[in-house]
């Protein structure tokens, strides 16, 4: 048996502070704010996570909606097989050069559409770019069923069971997954 001595921190002289309150993050010039929290369960569950401020944005990005130039706008889209997936990339980039969306917010609004207002079946793709003429190209090359940097396909299975094992830090209930199987 040793002796080990106990954790302590010099608040004093730590380059951290315990908050016990609510209050603004300081501006920290270049860097953006970051905050730790770690929480620790008797159970053995733990929970850590670093916090970091939002870029900030202009009143312009602020009023348009639009996000920083370049940012990768992801399009979902699904349908019960390839070839309807297929067909909708070929409908959904029709659309858009007619539609010519330059714009940023544009782009994200056709991404919100496609998440909020449509069935998720049983084939699903993602097409992302950073711009219109990136997202046309990955969906020209899904309608061709062709590959594509920014295009994801996943055709999901009918069969089979998914479960989620939560184990703490690693090992501590080995045949975990096993069992819960077994359970169901």
């Amino acid at each position: 048996h040793v002796d080990a001595p106990t954790p302590h921190i010099d608040w004093d002289t730590a380059a951290m502070e315990l908050l016990v309150e609510a209050r603004p993050w300081p501006h920290t010039g270049d860097r953006p704010a970051r905050a730790a929290v770690s929480s620790f369960g008797l159970g053995g569950t733990n929970a850590h996570v670093v916090l970091e401020a939002a870029p900030e944005t202009s009143a312009e990005e602020e009023r348009s909606g639009s996000t920083a130039g370049g940012a990768v706008v992801p399009w979902v889209l699904s349908g019960r097989s390839t070839d309807a997936v297929r067909a909708q990339a070929a409908r959904l980039a029709a659309h858009i050069e007619r539609e010519n969306l330059k714009e940023p917010a544009d782009r994200a609004d056709v991404a919100w559409s496609l998440v909020s207002s449509r069935a998720v079946l049983e084939t699903g793709a993602v097409v992302a770019g950073r711009d219109q003429d990136e997202q046309l190209a990955a969906l020209r090359a899904l309608a061709e069923g062709g590959a594509d940097p920014g295009v994801v396909v996943q055709e999901r299975s009918r069969t089979g069971r998914l479960g989620f094992v939560f184990s703490g830090q690693g090992a501590q209930r080995l045949g975990m997954g096993r069992e819960l199987a077994a359970a169901v």
